[in-house]
């Protein structure tokens, strides 16, 4: 079953401009996609500019640069844990029941915590 929160994730992650995106050589408050050349003459196209103190603003532009890649790790991560966890749930579940034992029923438990699985 799917979440709709992480479909919608998925969703905004490939609608996104394609990247690699990374902060500005030249002003580390300005997130780009380097691959293309803009129409005024510099390299790439800007996907955000930070706002804040230096430092903050440095930091924001950061998260922004790499959140793609790093929503795109994490979506696969959570995608194999959840394989995982419905191997393991169809290894001590039989298909309508939780195992008798109970040390599988509290393993089981602990695995499914928090999924769509309860």
């Amino acid at each position: 079953m799917s979440d709709p929160q992480i479909d919608d994730i998925r969703a905004r992650l490939e609608a996104a401009t394609p990247g690699p995106w990374m902060v500005d050589p030249d002003d580390a408050a300005v997130v780009m996609r380097p691959d293309e050349r803009h129409p005024n003459g510099w390299d790439g196209v800007m996907i955000a500019v930070a706002k804040g103190g230096e430092m903050e603003a440095t930091f924001i532009a950061d998260l922004i640069a790499h959140a793609p890649t790093d929503l795109a790790f994490l979506l696969s991560r959570l995608e194999s844990a959840e394989a995982r966890i419905a191997k393991a749930r169809a290894v001590w579940v039989g298909p309508d029941s939780l195992p008798a034992h109970s040390a599988g029923s509290a393993m089981f438990a602990a695995l499914t915590e928090g999924t769509d699985h309860e």
